[in-house]
């Protein structure tokens, strides 16, 4: 709220295509020695030590043989994180598009209230849509038993729907805000052209926007999926029957004190995170 109240009247679109560049400060001495020292540091405790660890343990499970296969929950969990990415792209396209052709209060105030599930935990979140689709399950069988006499199993707790509503809800903030701040970047004039042109509605957004939102659709995609690929508690709870993901077997492996069986999807799991973020940092770097 607080960094949205600081961008309210800021405008990011030129009139014209603006010439300056950036470049990057090149420290000299003692100052390109402390930066290298603090990086790597960080680096070292953050990610290395711990990788180390893992791959120690890979390396002991292989030597005993007891190196189960989980390509099938890396497939699982990469299917999930492309889907939901997609949906929830989507969705914070058509929001932001909305925000744009009609800015009043109550449409800001709306698509404010979409991004506030970011700072829900997720079994808190879990929880508040299970529950309601539970009961709307309960209702769509109770219907479904009185005009047509037949007694359905449930028809949404236990499938993708739930999974994704629960990870739009969850990760919107994370779509909508890479987009949004890529649709306010968009010159309204060039609205106002294609409308001139006979380009409307979606028309607009197909020939128009996508080209320019390009980079933003690419980053809040990338963003979202990361998200989803690490998600526990939300998959955990809302999960069809066998949909296991890498995040799912950790932390079953983990609660059962079994470290070294959990390295290797845990290494499966930051092999799938570190390339959508390194395809997003060179793309950023262009």
């Amino acid at each position: 709220m607080v960094e949205a109240q600081y961008r309210s009247r800021m405008r990011f679109h030129t009139l014209a295509k603006s010439s300056a560049t950036h470049s990057r400060i090149v420290l000299q001495g003692k100052h390109a020695i402390w930066a290298t020292v603090f990086c790597t540091v960080v680096m070292t405790i953050a990610f290395i030590l711990p990788v180390i660890q893992l791959v120690i343990w890979v390396y002991e499970s292989i030597r005993d043989n007891v190196l189960p296969a989980y390509s099938s929950l890396a497939v699982k969990t990469l299917t999930l994180g492309l889907g939901a990415a997609l949906l929830t792209c989507s969705a914070a396209l058509l929001l932001s598009y909305a925000k744009r052709r009609s800015p009043s209060r109550l449409n800001i105030i709306l698509c404010k209230v979409s991004t506030v599930g970011y700072a829900l935990p997720g079994t808190v979140l879990a929880v508040g849509i299970f529950i309601p689709s539970a009961w709307l399950d309960t209702q769509l069988q109770n219907l479904m038993a009185m005009f047509f006499s037949t007694k359905t199993g449930p028809l949404l707790q236990g499938t993708l729907v739930v999974m994704f509503m629960a990870y739009m809800v969850r990760f919107m903030a994370a779509g909508f805000g890479a987009v949004d701040s890529a649709m306010q970047s968009i010159n309204p004039s060039l609205d106002e052209a294609a409308a001139l042109s006979g380009v409307k509605g979606a028309n607009l957004i197909k020939q128009v926007h996508l080209p320019l939102l390009r980079n933003g659709m690419l980053t809040a995609f990338i963003l979202v999926m990361v998200d989803v690929i690490k998600e526990m508690p939300i998959t955990l709870m809302t999960r069809p029957f066998g949909w296991d993901t890498l995040a799912v077997k950790i932390y079953e492996l983990t609660s059962e004190g079994e470290w070294e069986r959990a390295a290797l999807p845990a290494l499966c799991l930051i092999l799938a995170s570190l390339i959508p973020v390194i395809l997003l940092t060179r793309h950023s770097e262009k």
